[in-house]
């Protein structure tokens, strides 16, 4: 009955003016079926009957269903309506006018003071408006006149601006882009990279109308980037816009011909100053996620999901091609540098040096275990290379440079199909099939459960998805680390691996005075109280990690904390890395982890021995069947190694390494980047990493 009309009663052979005089009203009723009223039947629907009738709709069909059940509807009762009492007397409703009319200029607010209402000033205006609206006035318009306008801008400078005519929706947009935008576009030329030209939009309705999204999708010159939801903040356009607002020459214009010539005037002023739009574009990496990341650099992105075998799903970053798909065989171009970067030579290739020792050189091999894996490389196979971040990091680490910087694209671009990982416990890998992060068995894991479940994990994927047996490996820190306690749990992996290349291993940490030395001693104790305390993770990355971010911008006055932290953390600066960058990196790192991945760091660190968890006597008796912790075995690290370290990483010194070079049994190149202030974290964001590192990476690569 709930579409029904008093058709219902006609249909059950009741007469329409019967069922009035019951209600005691005279209305005309209708006869709905669906959403239409057939025509030449007379009638109102239930609800204008309730009206009628003052009674609630739903009254009015339960005699309807009353009728049609019995057919009786007499002793029909109106039921009394309850209705609010009226907050103010009648002699208060009087003293109200009385006060206006005495002074016809006074205000609600000053009424309610003068008579000690106990009501609002609203309540006072609506017994004004009930009475003499002769007291009451509107508020004068200013004259102003307003007009809507499109307009859009790129790092190189500004574009059009134009002026909305008629109401906006996505038929209009449509129009602007291809009348206005695509010409502009082509009139003048920007010094865009080759590829499609990325498009950025906030997420109101008219720019992700599927009209909308089916113009971009044909259009092969233009790649709609995908904002996350909540986008509208991340657009520069309105910061632009409110510099231009903040530059504006004020102007009493009073037709909107006149205000848009203006408009346009200062648009053109504005256009001159591209250095504001390069400074805030930028920060549009803040809130993008990895995949966003590559996208707006103009590559090929995919994201994969990994399940573990103890039910951890995990997120991989794909990059399939580089930015010149036409030719996937291509070697690495030679990184440009901006004036203020710092390169330092370029490093010959490792085989034009001679073997020294890993102390006193910056690359060393050993020839005869290298020139046997180099013969038993096959040609044409497709490359694929597996990276993987270090403790606090992700997989956005590798693609937060510009694209002559930034490792992955490196790879991507001399011909690799790229695949980042990401381990339990980041950003990408907060999710399990049963747990949830707040259940502290989510965080009941250590570098153990990693090795033994997250990197088989993924290499298992990455193979079967790339259909090819073998791939490269490329770690930082933990993540190198990570890959040989792996092959200490399953030595069979050896044969999935062509070649490692290890940057910063992190396997021996226990040479360098750093501040993690003093911390070591007291991580057990640390733990437990912090676990005590409900904590059982570190530094997650936040959704509104862009909001502090900017503090690490150059010209924000708490600059300087962002440099300590980064002291801290990592030794001195080497001012490698380009400070505008920073709030970017803050953005995206620390990226979270497990509170026992950094109490096992510190347990090596402490124990100054590569090793599993220690979880105290106890338990390790029953983890392990011994009170003590076994040693992860680099000796079962047994394909190709490739060792790059520098000699001013405060987490790894030249003596762990040494060590750890000692213990592989198939090390065949250890270098050491030839600069005496290249840090721990310069192996992921300085600007020479790619003379410095990269290009020896991808040496040492493209010999397996």
């Amino acid at each position: 009955m709930a579409n029904g009309g008093i058709g219902a009663v006609e249909s059950a052979g009741m007469d329409p003016e019967i069922f009035l005089r019951h209600c005691e009203k005279t209305v005309l009723l209708s006869s709905h079926h669906g959403n239409s009223n057939k025509t030449g039947q007379i009638g109102y629907s239930i609800r204008t009957i309730a009206q009628r009738v003052g009674v609630s709709p739903t009254t009015v069909t339960k005699w309807i269903k009353r009728n049609e059940e019995t057919g009786d509807l007499t002793d029909l009762v109106i039921p009394e309506r309850r209705t609010r009492s009226q907050v103010t007397t009648p002699d208060e409703d009087a003293a109200i006018q009385r006060a206006v009319e005495d002074d016809p200029v006074t205000n609600a607010v000053r009424i309610r003071e003068q008579l000690q209402l106990n009501v609002s000033a609203e309540t006072v205006r609506r017994r004004l408006h009930r009475s003499q609206r002769r007291h009451i006035y509107e508020e004068a318009r200013s004259g102003h006149v307003t007009v809507n306008v499109w307009g859009w801008l790129s790092i190189h400078g500004k574009g059009d601006v134009t002026r909305i005519e008629g109401r906006f929706n996505a038929d209009k947009y449509i129009e602007i882009l291809d009348n206005l935008f695509l010409p502009s576009l082509q009139e003048r030329p920007l010094p865009f990279p080759a590829g499609p030209i990325v498009f950025v939009h906030d997420r109101c309705p008219i720019h992700t109308a599927h009209r909308v999204q089916q113009w971009f999708e044909a259009r092969e010159d233009l790649q709609l980037l995908d904002w996350p939801s909540k986008g509208c903040d991340m657009n520069p356009i309105e910061n632009i816009w409110a510099n231009i607002v903040n530059c504006w020459e004020v102007e009493n214009e009073r037709t909107p011909e006149r205000l848009m010539a203006h408009t346009r005037a200062q648009w053109e002023m504005f256009r001159q100053k591209a250095e504001i739009v390069r400074n805030h574009v930028p920060f549009m990496l803040d809130r993008l996620r990895a995949d966003e990341l590559i996208r707006v650099r103009g590559y090929p992105a995919e994201t994969h999901e990994v399940k573990t075998e103890d039910g951890y799903i995990l997120t991989l970053h794909r990059i399939p091609h580089g930015r010149h798909a036409s030719h996937p065989n291509a070697h690495i171009h030679s990184p440009s540098h901006p004036p203020h970067c710092r390169p330092g030579p370029p490093p010959a290739h490792p085989r034009k040096q001679r073997a020294r020792s890993s102390t006193d050189s910056s690359t060393s091999y050993r020839s005869m275990t290298h020139n046997r894996v180099k013969r038993s490389g096959r040609k044409g196979m497709k490359n694929v290379v597996f990276i993987l971040h270090g403790i606090l990091s992700s997989s956005a680490d590798f693609v937060l440079n510009d694209p002559d910087q930034a490792l992955a694209f490196l790879l991507a671009d001399a011909g690799y199909d790229v695949w980042l990982g990401n381990i339990r416990g980041n950003f990408y890998g907060r999710r399990h099939v049963t747990l949830s992060p707040d259940d502290p068995r989510f965080w009941d894991y250590s570098w153990n459960e990693v090795a033994q479940y997250d990197l088989p994990a993924m290499l298992s994927y990455v193979r079967a998805m790339t259909g090819v047996p073998m791939v490269k490996y490329v770690g930082h820190s933990m993540g190198a680390s990570l890959l040989f306690a792996t092959l200490h749990y399953h030595p069979h992996i050896n044969s999935w691996i062509r070649a490692t290349a290890a940057m910063a291993p992190a396997a021996y940490m226990h040479n360098k005075q750093g501040p993690h030395r003093l911390l070591a001693p007291f991580i057990n104790e640390f733990d437990k109280g912090l676990r005590r305390s409900g904590i059982h993770e570190l530094l997650p990355l936040q959704e509104n990690r862009a909001e502090w971010s900017v503090l690490c911008n150059p010209s924000s006055p708490i600059n300087s904390l962002c440099s300590l932290t980064y002291f801290i953390i990592n030794g001195p600066n080497s001012n490698y890395v380009d400070k505008n960058y920073l709030p970017v990196i803050a953005a995206h790192t620390p990226a979270g982890t497990g509170l026992r991945i950094f109490t096992q760091l510190m347990q090596i660190v402490h124990a100054a021995r590569f090793q599993a968890f220690d979880y105290g006597p106890e338990r390790n008796l029953k983890e392990y069947g011994r009170t003590t912790p076994p040693r992860y075995l680099l000796s079962r690290v047994t394909n190709p190694v490739g060792i790059f370290y520098s000699d001013n990483d405060w987490v790894v010194d030249p003596k762990d390494i040494a060590i750890t070079a000692s213990e592989l049994p198939n090390l065949v190149l250890n270098y050491r980047v030839p600069l005496a202030d290249f840090n721990h974290v310069d192996f992921l964001w300085a600007e020479n990493a790619a003379h410095l590192v990269y290009r020896p990476v991808l040496n040492f690569l493209k010999d397996f």
